[in-house]
């Protein structure tokens, strides 16, 4: 098996574990946050960065604030986790994967290596339509 389906099989798992509020506030807990850091910022395969990004974002969407209710940080093993400093990691890096697509060139590529034609269009400039045709 490569390298990037066992990113991508890693990632879809945990991206359907946090959509769970409580699941997602045990990944916070086992220091799963750092993990999809890692993913979302490194690994060779895009879809695996793309859904670690995303699970990054449903597990801080709000649903799992109301099952910490009130608590700032959460005991761990004699650890504290903090689930803003969670929470800034995470957002930082959805944010730093959201970038690179501003780039034309990477958005290109993204485009030409995912789905073809449909995010083809997305890559390519409008063009205007002459009177006539």
């Amino acid at each position: 098996m490569r390298v990037q389906d066992v990113h991508e099989t890693a990632v879809g798992a945990l991206w359907n574990l946090v959509f769970n509020p409580g699941n997602a506030l045990r990944m916070v807990e086992e220091e799963g946050v750092p993990a999809l850091v890692h993913l979302c910022s490194s690994s060779r395969s895009k879809m695996a960065r793309f859904m670690a990004a995303l699970a990054l974002a449903y597990m801080f969407d709000g649903r799992m604030d109301e099952v910490a209710v009130g608590l700032s940080s959460v005991e761990n093993n004699g650890r504290t986790v903090s689930l803003e400093a969670a929470r800034k990691l995470a957002l930082r890096n959805i944010d730093a994967f959201v970038q690179t697509f501003f780039d034309p060139q990477s958005l290109t590529a993204a485009a030409s290596s995912w789905a073809g034609a449909t995010l083809n269009q997305v890559a390519e400039p409008p063009q205007s339509k002459k009177p006539g045709i």
